[in-house]
């Protein structure tokens, strides 16, 4: 089964995901992590998809991205779930995040995963670019006060400005990119809910015992 939640930066998505994975005993894929791999690579190797298109794909194409069983995130085999998260990772990979090229792969990638495992995906647009035929699409939203909130506590340690300044960067890009709400979803306003009372409406609408859809990998 694939359940595929949307919505910008702070909505808290990826928060609920992990509930609803951990709930139903799902894979939780954050498509977020697979833009901050290829992000950490690109500028670990020095990259550039603009000037030098041809090859950057052609290694892009050869990498692999998992997850473990404690659901850290495996660039080739090596734990970069803390690395991935760096402020230069983050602002980084909004603005690849809109490269043509860049989409493709991930979502190659991401399709490959769902087609082998129960997953809870959560990202900007993969109930319309990665997984349309969902069996269960969601898509939040929240005031952007409460997205301020929610990334100053996921980041205690980085001030309001810098928090607000990272927002405003982040949705630019977003929302400059293909970023559309998905056709089919449940639509969720969480800016006056806590997440656990938002993840009692969202767990409430899905059958666990619904039958798989089928992901296909190609594009």
């Amino acid at each position: 089964m694939v359940i595929t939640i949307d919505g910008l930066s702070g909505n808290g998505k990826t928060t609920l995901a992990d509930m609803i994975a951990k709930q139903l005993g799902f894979k939780r894929v954050s498509a977020g992590d697979f833009f901050r791999c290829i992000t950490y690579e690109m500028l670990s190797k020095n990259l550039d998809i603009d000037n030098n298109r041809d090859q950057t794909i052609e290694y892009l194409n050869t990498i692999d991205i998992t997850y473990d069983d404690n659901n850290n995130v495996l660039l080739n085999g090596l734990n970069v779930t803390d690395v991935i998260r760096s402020k230069e990772v983050s602002v980084n990979s909004s603005k690849i995040a809109n490269n043509k090229d860049i989409q493709n792969i991930v979502t190659l990638l991401q399709r490959h995963y769902l087609d082998k495992h129960n997953v809870v995906l959560d990202g900007r647009d993969v109930g319309t670019r990665v997984a349309p035929d969902a069996d269960y699409k969601f898509y939040i939203y929240a005031d952007r006060e409460t997205r301020i909130k929610r990334l100053m506590e996921e980041k205690p340690d980085v001030d309001r400005a810098e928090i607000e300044q990272e927002l405003e960067t982040r949705d630019l890009y977003d929302l400059k990119g293909n970023f559309v709400r998905p056709t089919g979803a449940f639509e969720i306003e969480t800016s006056n809910k806590t997440l656990e009372q938002v993840f009692q409406e969202m767990i409430s609408k899905i059958d666990p015992n619904k039958p798989r859809t089928v992901i296909e990998a190609n594009d």
